[in-house]
Order: structure tokens, then sequence, then C-alpha cells
């Protein structure tokens, strides 16, 4: 078991080494715009427990371009963060990449040269666009462009099919720069966006803005592909990336994600990843919900990595708070191959937030060492969502749902392992370690739910609280542990069906017992 709050991490991207990426590409893409607004968290505090970009306090994503050369843009490797280069195997990918058409435009490696290609393809129909090898574009100000409804954006709103091969190279707002977000897909635009860093975004905009880094805009698209999105700030949603369109975030086109586990996708619970592969969206901010990723329309993630991103809340104060440290979606998701670990969410959903109209789907993925103040540690759910082949592990919670937190929703999990997460810290009565089920709809297959613990002078059930409905098919509930019994299931006026190719056993100090009603098929 581990009640792990993770350790702070000023840029865990300057710790891994360059990854060569040369592969050709040609491409389509779209619309982009920026937000305007209120001020950021400059004087807000980080809660206990948040780590990451935001751990120092005081709005540090405001200043993170000192991690870079400002004001000037520079080629060779990017060692504070850039993805560098990729192999050099002959990978082409999709068609779309190829560029071997002729078409496609090189973009030198300065500011003023990819602004310029950006307003020449928007006046066009568009352009495939090629930038300098692992050059770092530095932006010194918003481009200049027609008042946009969603404040400040460093690049012009792409407004037609756009595609952008990036080669290694960065995007960043310069240090000195006042805040605005890097890209923007506006109505109509279809952004196609390869193996590039974008970072440094700080969108002060609130709450009708959102997207530090990139936003897609309502009747825009974007396919972010093998790219990272990192250190950057929203006082809004979405820290890394706001959707409010349709948008897929991949890993490396050439990646067969479909290879392993038992010849389907990974291996049984997501642990076949590799990291030169994923796309990576790590240590951004918002105060409101979604420190990695807010979604409000249509969001597809594959091979992705969503890690040490942080919600923050207003005035420090943890009901007040963000949720998803993560992710927070409203709408429709679909995730496969995911990695989500160490965010915080000053809220709820540490490292995902399902809302109440909202459908989410996850296939392979690893919820791990993620944090919140109140409730679901590592997923926190009011709508319906689906799980299976997954991981949800060392995740943490303040109050209730150290690893799962379903409250008014359906939540189907088949072939997962629950374990090791915790239900402690800020209050005594701090239920369901493993899994907290409040009014909704649970229901468990083959799936095992292991060494979870509620830690509050008064809790009670560190595998499974039951306040709506449990359904367990041939799953495990083993050697969870809470302070008062039962440290198994406690059925707490819900209804509770344990089929009998269940295990509820040694757990403590008992299994099951007092519950009400009792649990069937669960003695002691």
């Amino acid at each position: 078991m581990s009640n792990h709050r993770h350790p702070n991490a000023s840029d865990p991207a300057a710790d891994q080494p360059p990854r060569s990426r040369k592969r050709r590409a040609r491409w389509l893409v779209a619309g982009v715009a920026g937000l305007t607004g209120v001020a950021g968290l400059a004087a807000v505090g980080a809660p206990a427990g948040v780590t990451g970009a935001f751990a120092a306090g005081g709005g540090s994503l405001l200043n993170v371009g000192e991690q870079v050369l400002s004001g000037s843009s520079r080629t060779g490797g990017d060692d504070d963060g850039g993805r560098g280069g990729r192999d050099d195997k002959g990978h082409k990918g999709d068609d779309n990449w190829s560029g071997e058409d002729g078409d496609v435009r090189d973009v030198p490696c300065g500011a003023n040269e990819l602004i310029a290609a950006l307003v020449s393809a928007n006046a066009g129909h568009g352009a495939k666009l090629r930038l300098a090898e692992r050059c770092t574009y530095t932006l010194n100000a918003s481009a200049p462009q027609p008042p946009v409804p969603h404040g400040p954006i460093g690049l012009p709103l792409v407004t037609q099919p756009i595609a952008i091969d990036g080669r290694g190279s960065t995007i960043v707002r310069a240090a000195t720069a006042t805040p605005f977000r890097i890209l923007e897909v506006g109505a109509g635009g279809d952004l196609k966006l390869r193996d590039v860093t974008i970072k440094g975004g700080e969108d002060t905009s609130g709450i009708g803005g959102g997207g530090g880094g990139i936003r897609i805009d309502i009747g825009g698209r974007a396919t972010l592909e093998n790219i990272d999105v990192v250190f950057n700030h929203t006082n809004g949603l979405g820290g890394g990336i706001a959707n409010f369109g349709d948008t897929s975030i991949l890993g490396r086109s050439d990646h067969g994600a479909d290879k392993g586990r038992d010849g389907k996708s990974g291996d049984k619970h997501g642990d076949d990843k590799h990291g030169d592969d994923e796309s990576r969206i790590s240590d951004n901010g918002s105060q409101f919900d979604g420190g990695g990723v807010y979604n409000n329309g249509n969001l597809t993630v594959r091979n992705a990595r969503l890690s040490d991103n942080s919600t923050i809340g207003i005035f420090n104060v943890l009901p007040l708070g963000g949720t998803g440290g993560g992710l927070s979606n409203s709408s429709v998701a679909v995730l496969e191959d995911v990695r989500v670990h160490h965010n915080t969410a000053g809220f709820r959903g540490g490292g995902i937030r399902s809302g109440i109209n909202a459908t989410t789907t996850a296939r392979n993925i690893e919820v791990t060492e993620n944090a919140t103040g109140s409730e679901g540690g590592g997923i926190f759910s009011d709508g319906v969502f689906h799980l299976e082949h997954s991981k949800i592990g060392r995740n943490n919670a303040g109050q209730r749902g150290g690893g799962i937190f379903n409250q008014i929703g359906q939540f189907v999990a088949e072939d997962v392992q629950i374990s090791e997460n915790a239900a402690s810290t800020n209050s005594s009565i701090e239920n369901g370690g493993g899994v907290y089920v409040g009014s909704g709809v649970v229901v468990l297959r083959h799936t095992e739910v292991s060494r979870n613990k509620a830690f509050g002078t008064n809790s009670q059930a560190g595998g499974i609280y039951n306040g709506g409905t449990v359904t367990l098919t041939e799953s495990r509930v083993t050697e969870n542990i809470s302070v008062l019994a039962p440290g198994g299931i406690f059925n707490d006026g819900g209804q509770a069906t344990v089929d009998e190719k269940s295990v509820v056993s040694g757990n403590r100090p008992t299994n099951c017992t007092p519950s009400a009603p009792p649990v069937d098929n669960c003695f002691g």
C-alpha cells in the first residue's frame, strides 16, 4: 500500500534524453484563437499535496519562460523540455504526413517566419508547413489579428486546413512576454500538428477561455500526434489543452499500440508502455477543471501520458478547487493505452474526472499516484464510465474513494486491478479506500480490489463502500484495511450483490460485517 504524494518536479522533461524524429510529413490543419480575462494565480498558493509545476505556489508557471532562452529562436537540441528528435528509421506514418508531392512549405527558424506562414495559409486554402528541425520558435508577443473572444494567442487563429510537421521543434512563449495562449483552432479550422513541443502558454481569460497551450473551439478540429504540451497554465479550464471541438491526441503513428496483452492491446494492466512513443501532457495547471486537459467536445487520447498536472482552485480553498488533475471530461472521451499519473486536483478526481453528462470509455490505461483534497484520488465519475484491462493504483483521496469515487453515475470495470489506494488525510471519516459508491451503480467483472486502506479514525471499508448499487462477478476483494469494521465491503443501506465465484477474504478488521443489509456470499 502506498499513501503516496508524488515528489516535486520542477521540469521532469529536462531529465529525459532527447528523442530523435526525422520523419517527413504531409498534412492538413485548421483554426486557432485566444483568450482574455482575469489575472492568473500569481498570488495563490498551492494546496497541501499539490506538487509538480505548482509546488512552489504563487503561479510558478507564470515564469516558465525562464527555463528557455528568451527573445530569440535557436536551432539545435532543446535541453529543457523540447522533444528533440525522434528516430531516423524512415517511418513515414500516415500518408497525410509524407510531403512527397512537393507542396510542403519550409518555415525557417524564426517566430516571425512561422507567423507569416500561418497568415498566408489562412488567407488561402490552407497549407502544409515543415518547421526547421529542432528549432525553438520563441514568441515575444501575441500575434496581431482581429479581436478573438477567448483572449490573445501567440500564433494566428487557425481557420483553414493546416498541417505542421514540427520535426522536434519547440514553440514557446518568452519569459518576459505578456500572457497569451500558444495556439487556437477556430470554427472551420483543421489542424494537424506533429512532432512539436508547445510550452509556456499563459491564458488569463478566465472560465470563458481556457487552454493555456492549445484551445480547440466549437467547430474546430485538431489531430495532435507525437507532441509535448508542457508548462502551460490557465486561470480557466484546461491548463495544457481545452477542447470544445473534435480532437485526437495520439502517440507515434507507427507505434504498434494493438500488440501485446494476448495479441490485443498492451499487457494485462497497461504496463506495456514506451515513453518515446507517447504524446505527453505534463506539468500544466489550471485554476478550474482539467489541469492537463479539459474536454467539452469529442476527445480521443491514444498512446499518451498525462502526468504532473494540477488544478489549484479558488483562493486555495479545497471545496472550491478544480477537478480532474490530469483530465476533466464533460462530454465524450475515449482513452486507450494512456498513463495518467502524478496529477493533483484540489477538489475531485486527482487523475480523471468524468462529469454528469459525460461518457468516458477507457481501455488499457494506468491511473496511478494521483491525489485529490477531497474525493476520487484516481477517478471521480458522475456520468457513464466504462473501464477495462486497466490499473488503478497508489492514488490518494483526502476524504472518500482513494481509487474510484462513483457518485451518481454508472461505472463498469472489467479486468481491472484496483490496489494500494488510500482514503486518508483530511477528516476523521474517510470511507472507501479502493472504491466509493454514492447513490450510483458500480459493476465489477473479473476485477481485483486489494490492499487498499481507509485511515480516518471513524473510517470503514478499506475495499468498497456502497451507498448505491454494487455488483461483483468473478471478482476479488482481499487484504483491504480500515480502522473500523468492515474492512472489505461496507454496504451502507445500498444493494450489494456478490456472485458465488467472487472472493471476499483476508480483509481487516472484518470482511463485510457489520453491513445493513448484509452482503450475500460474504462471511465474517
